[in-house]
């Protein structure tokens, strides 16, 4: 998940492949609220798509990166190979209750 994982990934996307250009920190690991904090740095950074795992976009998160413009994309795979769709509004309803239950756990 986007908002765990420990670096930030910044590169461009080409079609279905990512060449990483820079790594960076992930300022959400610390961050109450993971996922919002996740696209906001992401925007602050100038991207233009953001690439994250299954249920990392909560409705917080879709509504930040609305305000900034950005194309979300849910990924699966590995980078050689991956597999793209559009984030849509079942995943920020999944991502929403996946982000409370992680909270209500203390994640």
């Amino acid at each position: 998940m986007s908002s765990r994982a420990k670096y930030m990934a910044l590169g461009v996307l080409d079609g279905t492949s990512v060449a990483v250009e820079k790594v960076v920190e992930n300022p959400a690991l610390n961050a109450r609220e993971r996922r919002p904090t996740f696209i906001r740095a992401c925007r602050e950074a100038g991207a233009q798509v953001v690439i994250a795992a299954h249920g990392s976009y909560c409705i917080p998160s879709a509504l930040e990166a609305r305000r900034g413009r950005l194309r979300l994309l849910v990924g699966e795979g590995r980078p050689e190979d991956l597999r793209l769709r559009e984030a849509g509004a079942w995943e920020f309803i999944y991502s929403s209750l996946l982000a409370t239950f992680e909270r209500a756990k203390g994640h």
